[in-house]
């Protein structure tokens, strides 16, 4: 019910979300502008210029199809045009300033840094949904995380990163993650999504985390590879 209450209204409730952005990220431009004091000179710019900032954000956010993209998917390009959508509607505003009153009393800075708490607040609701969503939305409890089975990637490249985030992201698979396995020796003991490369296929053997089943996600591996990762897992039993 939550579901299809929250997808009926979605577009309404973001966009009530970027109002807020816009509201509390002018106001803290001029806040860090004078040592967080408002004074009374500039209460009457905050003031008359709240609204327009608001229309012309909100309607850029919108011609930039912001409130088309699903928040919990948010990637790298979300991001990057959602730095786009703010610059565009800071220069918007820069030029309606100018032809306005041309600055005239109006503090610069205050656009600098009304910019960068835009771009800040703005990407931050992003990444906060889509960490909802991938951490705490529908998350199973312990007891049934724990009857999950345990898979070890082999291959931690793109293909590999790929199902580990399918897996992350569905609730109801029947498999959590236990690591990967990977050739490459520069990965050893780094982290993907969170999960670390406990080394390479001949380290099968010694590999002291528990997992009851391995998948080999390296599309490019020759034949005589897999072969050779097919015999390191049945001596790993």
């Amino acid at each position: 019910m939550q579901n299809k209450m929250f997808s009926r209204y979605r577009r309404s409730f973001l966009i009530s979300i970027d109002l807020l952005v816009i509201v509390f990220s002018f106001f803290g431009a001029f806040l860090l502008r004078f040592d967080f004091t408002l004074p009374g000179d500039y209460s009457s710019f905050y003031l008359v210029w709240l609204p327009i900032f608001i229309v012309l954000k909100l309607s850029i956010f919108y011609f930039f199809g912001l409130y088309k993209v699903l928040w919990r998917f948010t990637s790298i390009w979300e991001l990057l045009k959602i730095v786009k959508a703010v610059t565009f509607g800071s220069v918007t505003i820069i030029l309606c300033l100018w032809f306005s009153s041309g600055f005239d009393g109006f503090p610069r800075s205050i656009l600098l840094l009304d910019y960068m708490l835009t771009i800040f607040a703005t990407s931050l609701s992003r990444i906060s949904v889509r960490i909802y969503f991938t951490h705490f939305y529908n998350r199973p409890l312990l007891s049934e995380e724990s009857s999950k089975k345990k898979l070890l990637l082999i291959g931690a490249g793109r293909t590999g990163a790929k199902i580990a985030r399918e897996i992350i992201d569905t609730p109801a698979s029947p498999y959590s993650i236990a690591g990967f396995i990977d050739d490459d020796l520069s990965k050893k003991n780094a982290l993907l999504h969170g999960y670390q490369v406990l080394g390479t296929v001949a380290d099968l053997e010694s590999i002291r985390v528990k997992f009851d089943e391995i998948l080999i996600t390296a599309p490019t591996a020759s034949g005589e590879q897999i072969r050779r990762i097919v015999k390191f897992c049945k001596l790993s039993g």
